[in-house]
C-alpha cells in the first residue's frame, strides 16, 4: 500500500494473486472501498478477473487488472526512461542527506510540579513538519523526505508568576 503524504489514507493499494484466486483480492480490496484508493490487482488471471468484476458493475471503473508479466516490462521501461533523462540531463539526481540538527522549544504548560511539566512536555512534544513549500523545493531543488525526533530532554524549568 502506497499512503498519501499528509495523513494516513492510503492513495494505492496492490493486491497480488498468483496461487489464491482474483476473489481472494477483491475480497481484501473491498475493504478500502470508504477510501479514495485506487486499487490494482496483479494477477495472471485475465479471465477470471473480467469474470469477476462484470458481476459488480458499480466497482467496475474502480479497479484495476494489471498481469503480472507486463511489471516488469513497467519496471524495464521506467528504468531506462530514468537513465536516460540522466544521460540527456533533464534530471538532477538529488542525494541523501543526513542532518543532525540541534533546536531548543519553549513549553509553556500548566502541571502539578516541575519535574512533572519536564517530563511532560519531553514525553508529550515531537517531532516537527515540513515548512517547506513547492515553490521552495523547486527553486532549490530539494525535498525533505522525514523529520524524526532524536532527542528530546528538557534542561531547563522557569516557573511563571502572574502577578
Amino acid at each position: 500500500m502506497k499512503f498519501r503524504k499528509y495523513g494516513f489514507y492510503p492513495a494505492y493499494a496492490f493486491e497480488v494473486e498468483i496461487s489464491i484466486g482474483v476473489w481472494t483480492a477483491f475480497g481484501r480490496l473491498a475493504t478500502l472501498r470508504d477510501y479514495d484508493a485506487r486499487p490494482y490487482i496483479v494477477t495472471n488471471a485475465d479471465k477470471k478477473f473480467w469474470q469477476v468484476i462484470t458481476q459488480f458493475p458499480e466497482i467496475k471503473n474502480r479497479f484495476i487488472h494489471v498481469i503480472l508479466d507486463q511489471v516488469g516490462l513497467l519496471y524495464s521501461a521506467e528504468k531506462n526512461l530514468i537513465n536516460m533523462r540522466k544521460e540527456f540531463n533533464l534530471i538532477t539526481i538529488m542525494k541523501n542527506y543526513q542532518v543532525i540538527l540541534t533546536k531548543s522549544y519553549i513549553v509553556t504548560m500548566k502541571a502539578e510540579s516541575a519535574s512533572k511539566a519536564k517530563q511532560l512536555a519531553e514525553f508529550y512534544t515531537g517531532d516537527i513538519s515540513d515548512i517547506s513549500t513547492d515553490q521552495a523545493r523547486k527553486e532549490h531543488n530539494f525535498r525533505i523526505e522525514q523529520i524524526a525526533c532524536g532527542m528530546n530532554e528538557g534542561f531547563d524549568i522557569n516557573e511563571i508568576h502572574n502577578d
